[in-house]
């Protein structure tokens, strides 16, 4: 379909895929690998191209998922990949990609839309309203938890993390959440399988009710994700303890933690990383479709989840 111009505006198609990777390494900082897109058997369907003088010069990306709300799980349309070449910037491409690709939403039954962004006011002029959520904290680390004195560490079971883990802990991780963690994903297969694309390399300290991933990055030790039956402080204490000896023995001296706003974990990573502090994340934008989202439970969006 060709719009008042000569920019042609559809749905990718798989010949594109060569160009939207050069586009996708050209427009993001650092350069956007296609792994994680190319696990979406119906990527083509879920992007919008772009295409002048016959190369793709934009890109949007949208796809469903569950995400979980104050009282229900709903079925939310996640854009990303927003893209334009230098070539057709302040045509209003994105704006219009953006568009068609909300209405895919629509006709797939999505209820509202989410994306994040480092420029809001793009979005705001096409209804999307902006989020503030305390998502991570960073500060100092040292080791301020005692193994020995934080549960046994003998029972919490260390390894690489991938998809069959993630697949074995999502009982404990939606005790977590349902029903007290706003924007917190409801995985599915896509989202188990996104989740070990983007935590690859990390590794998970298991024990029966709870679990620490994490990884160092360039002498920080990076929480990605925590979480754990409500009252099982025990059994958090124990793998935060042992994520507390492995950072001890890297010589880790800061930290980034992903932490949803909870009171037992509020409490758990006090005591794990007391210099660290909180900061806000500004980048979140929905827009209702067929209704405004509910999201007045403390909101999260772990690093395993982005899209």
């Amino acid at each position: 379909m060709t719009d008042s111009d000569d920019l042609i505006l559809r749905h990718a198609r798989p010949a594109d895929e060569p160009e939207l990777f050069a586009l996708w390494a050209a427009a993001f900082t650092p350069p956007l690998a296609p792994g994680q897109w190319l696990l979406d058997a119906d990527r083509h369907a879920h992007t919008q191209v772009a295409v002048l003088d016959g190369h793709v010069v934009g890109s949007v990306y949208g796809m469903p998922k569950t995400l979980h709300e104050d009282d229900r799980i709903a079925s939310v349309h996640a854009i990303g990949s927003v893209a334009v070449a230098t070539a057709a910037r302040g045509r209003g491409v994105a704006a219009r990609m953006v568009e068609r690709s909300l209405d895919d939403a629509r006709t797939a039954g999505c209820e509202w839309a989410l994306l994040f962004t480092d420029t809001p006011g793009v979005y705001r002029s096409r209804g999307f309203e902006q989020l503030t959520m305390r998502r991570v904290r960073r500060g100092a680390w040292s080791a301020s938890v005692d193994p020995s004195g934080e549960g046994a560490v003998g029972d919490v079971v260390a390894s690489p993390t991938d998809e069959g883990n993630l697949r074995g802990v999502d009982s404990i991780y939606r005790a977590s959440r349902l029903g007290r963690v706003a924007l917190a994903p409801s995985r599915r297969d896509l989202d188990f399988r996104a989740a070990a694309y983007r935590l690859a390399g990390t590794v998970m300290h298991r024990a029966a009710a709870a679990y620490v991933i994490e990884h160092v990055e360039d002498g920080t030790g990076v929480i990605d994700e925590v979480a754990c039956t409500p009252g099982a402080v025990a059994d958090l204490g124990a793998v935060l303890a042992a994520v507390a000896r492995s950072w001890t023995s890297a010589g880790i001296g800061s930290c980034s933690i992903a932490v949803p706003a909870l009171a037992e974990l509020d409490d758990a990573i006090a005591r794990f990383a007391p210099a660290a502090i909180d900061e806000l994340d500004t980048t979140a934008m929905v827009r209702a479709l067929t209704r405004e989202p509910r999201l007045s439970h403390p909101r999260h969006f772990g690093a395993a989840d982005y899209f």
